[in-house]
Order: C-alpha cells, then structure tokens, then sequence
C-alpha cells in the first residue's frame, strides 16, 4: 500500500490516479475509540494527458466508411475532440457533423471512434484528435495540459 500517515500529513508515494478518491482522517484520544474529529476531503490525482490514433495515414476508396480509434489516457479527462479544417467535434458528447461522427466506444472509457460516412475527396485531409485533462489547486487555480495525434486520410478511387 503506498499510502503513509505521518503526524497531520498522509504521503501517496508515488501517487497515482487510481488514489483519487475521498479520504477521511479521523482524530482520536489516545486510541479511545470514541471520535473527537473526522473530516473528510476529496483527492484527485491528475496525471497528463495522452493520446495515440490507430494509425497515421489511411487511404480511404471512395464511397467507403473511414474509420479509426483515438486512445486517450490521462486522469481527469474533460474534454476530447477531433477537428478537420473547420469541423470540430465533441467526443465526450457523441457529436455528429454531416457523415462524421465521434464517439466513445462502449466498455472503453480510453477509446474514441472516429467514423466518416461515405467517403469522398472532400473529406481527405488531416484529423486532430485532442484530450485536454483540467484539474484546480487547492487555491482554486485552474489547470490544464493538453495533447494530440493526427491522421492523414487519403481520397483513393
């Protein structure tokens, strides 16, 4: 176990994101099992984001389906999105723009589908898939990364 209890201060050594959770310390007298204090607080270990596409160029025929996966990992994830020239899609929400649609993969919190419906010259070009992890400070603060892995599509006939 890589928790530890010192004095007034609990040590995650090293921490990880499967230690975000809700913690609770509770204040004894001199081992009397009655409770003089308890307090809660939730933790959320942030760790940065990663994302990796199936596969760096495809050509696609023309009038077929492309396909293809963005794997994303990172803790929290707040955002994920795949964007071509003006077409921004919002993974996490299952949007859909004409023939393209993102969405996760069910079972699969990490995987994010990518599907172009009816493939055609139009459609070829470079797809940005980006995950964003945001966290804040014990202040209230703010904090972000982000990362991203692109794939060509290529109009073949």
């Amino acid at each position: 176990n890589s928790v530890a209890t010192s004095s007034a201060y609990t040590f995650l050594s090293p921490p990880k994101s499967t230690e975000s959770g809700v913690y609770q310390c509770i204040m004894r007298n001199n081992g009397v099992a009655k409770f003089l204090k308890q307090k809660t607080t939730n933790v959320v270990i942030a760790t940065d984001p990663s994302v990796v596409v199936s596969s760096s160029t495809s050509k696609i025929n023309d009038g077929t389906t492309a396909e293809f996966t963005c794997t994303v990992t990172g803790y929290p994830v707040s955002s994920v999105t795949v964007s071509k020239d003006s077409l921004t899609l919002d993974c996490l929400a299952g949007t859909t723009s004409g023939d393209t649609t993102c969405f996760q993969k069910p079972n699969s919190p990490s995987e994010f589908v990518i599907k172009v419906e009816t493939f055609s010259a139009d459609e070829a070009g470079t797809y940005k898939c980006s995950a964003t992890t945001t966290w804040y400070k014990g202040d209230g603060t703010e904090m972000g990364k982000s990362a991203e892995d692109t794939v060509a599509l290529y109009y073949g006939t």
